[in-house]
């Protein structure tokens, strides 16, 4: 299942729930926060963090690779907003043989900035316009679903807080 919204759409805090109330062995939560907040540790801050970035992402798509044959139902981060790495995400599912979910954060552009300064965290404003930009375009489209995936599902903050995820059947 991918979890996708805006910067500050709250992502990260609905995977953090998950992980702290779920049974313990059913989810697999991937999350680049996780990573960033490891290398911040090793290099010393985030000064610089532009520069390695692209180690996060790399080592967050690596753990998604990783955790693909085994049995817990995955539950991944990514703002989803990029056409080719929803493509490339629902195709990894199905070469895994695992039903692709995508499960939309919408807010409001405040709501996002909100959320961003509340956890202490600046995106660029380019990179929220960007992001937001697209996550206009694709706002209207998420009804209608998305080629590839099993279902999509837009769902708001308040709902966030209230989701409890059963986890997938069992593959034989």
């Amino acid at each position: 299942m991918v979890v996708g919204g805006v910067p500050g759409a709250g992502k990260s805090t609905l995977l953090h729930r998950l992980r702290v109330t779920s049974p313990r062995g059913v989810f697999s939560v991937r999350d680049p926060e996780d990573i960033r907040t490891r290398w911040e540790r090793l290099l010393g801050g985030r000064r610089g963090y532009r520069i390695w970035r692209p180690l996060v992402y790399a080592e967050h798509y690596l753990r998604l690779l990783l955790a693909l044959p085994g049995r817990k139902t995955i539950v991944l981060h990514d703002t989803a907003t990029r056409g080719w790495a929803r493509r490339l995400l629902s195709i990894v599912a199905r070469l895994s043989r695992r039903p692709a979910i995508l499960l939309w954060l919408n807010v409001s552009l405040a709501e996002s900035l909100d959320g961003q300064r509340i956890r202490g965290r600046k995106v660029p404003a380019r990179t929220v316009q960007r992001h937001w930009r697209r996550w206009t375009r694709l706002r209207p489209l998420t009804e209608e679903g998305e080629p590839g995936y099993a279902s999509v599902h837009t769902i708001t903050r308040d709902t966030a807080r209230r989701i409890v995820l059963e986890p997938a059947p069992r593959r034989r």
